[in-house]
């Protein structure tokens, strides 16, 4: 096993060497703010160990503790910052459908997505908001925080109503998209 690690490492560096054409380094498009992802791992204490984190799966996630390692996400139109467990307790991959609907209510229009969770989905979703109330969770959607909550008694049912109001017709089918590629 010793002897595997050097020649690893010398692969590395050679692939990763020999990776520049004519010596010269692809130039990478600029990435507007607005486009970069706002997720980092960290410990929850310090800002030199923040890594940069590429996508956050849809899912339920309780919220980290102090000291504890997470995900730190900015609100969706907000300035809020939170940290997240790394892993969520109810995740996409059980979710079993969803759609965008819009409901009227006293002559205004609300934009909400559905989520509808399978068998273990909604088990899951259960149990994570079971815990002694009440505490937060925060709700992800295709890389995007959309909610902190407060939950104020468990979610025994497996269908969750998100609201979307601030968000485009465009952005919502972008949502639903990424929910039914399980991502």
């Amino acid at each position: 096993m010793r002897d595997i690690i050097p020649v690893i490492s010398i692969i590395s560096i050679l692939l990763f060497s020999c990776n520049n054409k004519k010596g010269k380094a692809e130039q990478q498009p600029e990435i507007p703010a607005s486009s970069r992802p706002v997720a980092y791992v960290f410990d929850g204490m310090s800002e030199d160990s923040l890594i940069d984190t590429a996508y956050v799966r849809t899912g339920f996630y309780f919220l980290a503790k102090q000291g504890e390692r997470g995900i730190r996400m900015r609100k969706e139109h907000s300035n809020e910052i939170y940290a997240l467990q790394p892993t969520p307790f109810a995740s996409v991959d059980n979710m079993a459908d969803a759609r965008v609907e819009k409901n009227r209510v006293n002559d205004e229009i609300y934009q909400e997505l559905h989520l509808f969770m399978d068998e273990k989905g909604t088990r899951d979703l259960r149990k994570g908001t079971s815990k002694q109330l009440p505490y937060s969770i925060a709700i992800v959607v295709a890389n995007r925080l959309l909610y902190v909550a407060e939950v104020q008694s468990p979610i025994a049912k497996g269908d969750v109503v998100v609201l979307l109001n601030d968000y485009s017709e465009s952005e919502a089918e972008e949502m639903l998209g990424a929910i039914k590629q399980k991502r």
